[in-house]
Formats: structure tokens, C-alpha cells, sequence
């Protein structure tokens, strides 16, 4: 199989010849960091719900209002450590939209924030 990429051969050779330097960016790239909680119900949300979610998939969920409410009685149903009282404000949390304006960032985009002017070959994360 052949795959076609609009990447310059010669930035796939730099790439290739500083493999685990390029290692440690792809991988400073894919690990999430999580802001502080804003809140104790923003805490909680963290706390209970990223053990079996990531925050994406919570976030993408299109759940609006007291729809909330059920996915987290369902989510109890399938044995969330959640009591009732965190189970109230988890769902408060959620119908509120909150979670949607979440400032979530990769380990790389806090060490070398992106400049869209600038090009590959200027952008220090490139090897």
C-alpha cells in the first residue's frame, strides 16, 4: 500500500535521521495536559468521569440539559464511583456546557506554542 503525503521529501529525511528526538515530539504531541479545575464541580467531573472517559469523548458527546442526567445514571449503572450527591453535581456540571470550553493542551503546544506564520523550517519542534 502507498500512501501519498504533501510533506517535503526533504523534511521526511531530517525526520528520519532524528528519529528519537522526533519520538519525544510525537509523543510530547499526543499527551494531554489538563488545565487546573475552575471549580469543585469542574474537579469532580475530572476526578470521576476521566477514569473510564477521556475528556474528548465527553466533550464531543452532543448530550444537551437534562439529558445529562441519565448518562450519568447510566454511568453509575455500570459501576462509576459515583454517590448521589457527586452524582447531582456532575450532571449540574454538564448541562451547564463548561466542559466545552475546557482549555486542553499537549505537553508540546505549552512548550513551543504554534505560530501558524511560521514555517516548518523555523519551528523549533521540527529536528
Amino acid at each position: 500500500m502507498a500512501l501519498k503525503s504533501n510533506v517535503p521529501p526533504d523534511v521526511i529525511a531530517r525526520w528520519q535521521a532524528n528519529k528519537d528526538q522526533a519520538k519525544e515530539v510525537i509523543a510530547k504531541a499526543a499527551r494531554l495536559v489538563m488545565p487546573e479545575p475552575r471549580s469543585e464541580a469542574e474537579a469532580l467531573f475530572f476526578q470521576k468521569c476521566t477514569i473510564c472517559h477521556d475528556v474528548g469523548r465527553i466533550i464531543r458527546n452532543n448530550a444537551r440539559g437534562d439529558q445529562w442526567d441519565a448518562i450519568v445514571e447510566k454511568m453509575r449503572g455500570n459501576g462509576a464511583p459515583i454517590d448521589d450527591r457527586e452524582a447531582k453535581i456532575i450532571a449540574e456540571y454538564l448541562k451547564s456546557d463548561q466542559h466545552r470550553s475546557l482549555d486542553i493542551k499537549t505537553e508540546l503546544q505549552i512548550e513551543e506554542p504554534l505560530d501558524p506564520a511560521k514555517e516548518c523550517d523555523d519551528d523549533p519542534a521540527m529536528p
